[in-house]
């Protein structure tokens, strides 16, 4: 499974200075203005790389969000979680879609 701290390519205990070297570092890389030069498969996915980082980012910079996420982490590795059980960031997402959405969606 790949981590924020994977797509940011930090460690787990990185400082909050470590973690904004390395976003800034991929964003300059990734940025879609700065790779206007690929072909159409190549730009997909360097946009999609581009939004993992920024999901990423927005996670582990809030200290209240990234203590979650670890957290999220320790208790996937410790249990022998199944393809239909949600996570909690399965399920906030729900939540966020349905406030931003008016509804569930189906």
């Amino acid at each position: 499974m790949k981590t924020h701290y994977d797509v940011l390519k930090v460690s787990k205990t990185c400082s909050l200075d470590e973690l904004k070297k390395s976003y800034r570092s991929l964003v300059k890389e990734l940025h879609p203005d700065t790779n206007l030069n690929l072909d159409e498969d190549s730009f997909s996915l360097v946009k999609i790389k581009f939004a993992e980082v920024q999901t990423a980012y927005d996670v582990l910079k809030d200290p209240l969000k990234r203590r979650m996420y670890d957290e999220e982490i320790a208790r996937t590795k410790n249990s022998s979680k199944t393809t239909d059980q949600k996570s909690f960031f399965d399920e906030l997402v729900v939540d966020l879609e349905d406030v931003y959405y008016g509804g569930w969606r189906t």
